[in-house]
């Protein structure tokens, strides 16, 4: 008896949206931000979140009484930032723009101003809310770090290709390196209203 997996036949990627289902994208998007920049929090014991960020992989590009930033192996900006608070909250994303210009007219349609990041940053931005309140911070022209030792690559054998033989691997007891911020994943209240924005407003694309 053969049995056939049905969940996939209603999938149309490639031919795009019915009539009646969400676009995913938008056709005219105020801008067409570059990547995510970083991820901003906030935490009573910075000490304590300095031990936890190096024991997981990241390295520390300012410190101070009141602020700790964490970065990745890979050349780029700090990829978190943490700032001393009453209590441990996720204070919103920032998104890096390609160009100043793209900050300057997200300002100009969100009503707002571009305002100087510190000297340890470096560049501009633009901080808006979503329609659920949350604070999405778009940023350009921040100081690029660059590239740190990232994590050995170990020699493996594959079919007839034996680059190891008889030599054994000792990895150093070290934490996995960190590389860079890869993605983020945010929770609303108002789904389709905040998904419309992100598209609109900095051109993301629904990707699953």
């Amino acid at each position: 008896m053969s049995h056939h997996d049905l969940s996939h036949r209603d999938l149309h990627s490639e031919q795009g949206p019915r009539p009646g289902e969400h676009r995913h994208r938008s056709a005219q998007p105020v801008i067409k931000v570059h990547d995510i920049a970083w991820l901003e929090f906030e935490k009573p014991d910075l000490a304590a979140a300095e031990v936890f960020a190096r024991a997981f992989g990241f390295s520390v590009t300012h410190r101070s009484a009141h602020e700790l930033n964490l970065r990745g192996a890979l050349p780029g900006s700090p990829c978190v930032i943490i700032r001393k608070g009453e209590g441990s909250r996720f204070v919103g994303p920032a998104f890096r723009a390609a160009a100043t210009t793209d900050l300057l007219r997200l300002a100009e349609a969100t009503g707002t101003k571009a305002r100087r990041l510190p000297e340890h940053l470096g560049g501009l931005s633009v901080d808006v809310r979503e329609p659920a309140g949350a604070l999405v911070r778009v940023v350009a022209d921040t100081i690029e770090h660059p590239a740190l030792e990232t994590q050995p690559v170990h020699t493996f054998n594959f079919g007839a290709t034996t680059d190891r033989a008889n030599r054994t691997q000792r990895p150093p007891r070290a934490p996995a390196v960190v590389e860079r911020l890869g993605h983020v994943v945010l929770q609303t209240t108002r789904y389709l209203a905040s998904l419309d924005w992100y598209l609109d407003h900095l051109g993301l694309i629904v990707s699953d």
